[in-house]
């Protein structure tokens, strides 16, 4: 019996640091555009404070959108996987697909373990791409811990 958990303390305490930085960042920058907007107000430099002030709400609004909504999103998600529900599935691991995808503002790939024999009995897991894929050999017994259908952890039985 061997149990792998996805995520440890240091995972959330990296993240939730990331974040701050992250964070951090966006709020000098929108303070640093009030600031100059402030200035050529006073100084009634209308023309040129408007094109720095529009210039900066757009590069504020991009990297906002890059670099700092990824990072909310993800540390909403590990907070979900650390404070969430977890439900327990027994079953064969099936495979793991090459295609990755966005879920939830998660980049995930399909986890598919058989809970029975026919086609019908097979459960959609998702697997976290920051994580290392498992070696697995196809029908391998696991106990599959998850939140929702994203997995925090698993067992080999």
């Amino acid at each position: 019996m061997n149990k792998i958990e996805l995520y440890s303390p240091e995972d959330y305490a990296r993240a939730f640091s990331e974040r701050k930085k992250r964070l951090m960042g966006i709020w000098g920058l929108c303070a640093l555009m009030i600031a100059l907007f402030a200035a050529s107000t006073v100084l009634r430099l209308r023309i040129p404070g408007l094109v720095v002030t529009v210039a900066l709400a757009c590069v504020s609004y991009f990297l906002y959108s890059i670099k700092v909504q990824p990072y909310l999103k993800y540390c909403k998600y590990l907070r979900e996987m650390r404070d969430g529900l977890t439900r327990e599935t027994d079953g064969r691991f099936g495979y793991i697909s090459q295609d990755c995808r966005m879920v939830d503002g998660v980049e995930v790939c399909d986890f598919i373990l058989h809970v029975g024999d026919g086609e019908t009995d097979e459960r959609l897991f998702l697997w976290d791409l920051d994580k290392p894929r498992p070696h697995l050999p196809e029908g391998q017994m696991l106990r599959v811990a998850s939140h929702s259908n994203f997995i925090k952890s698993f067992e080999v039985l």
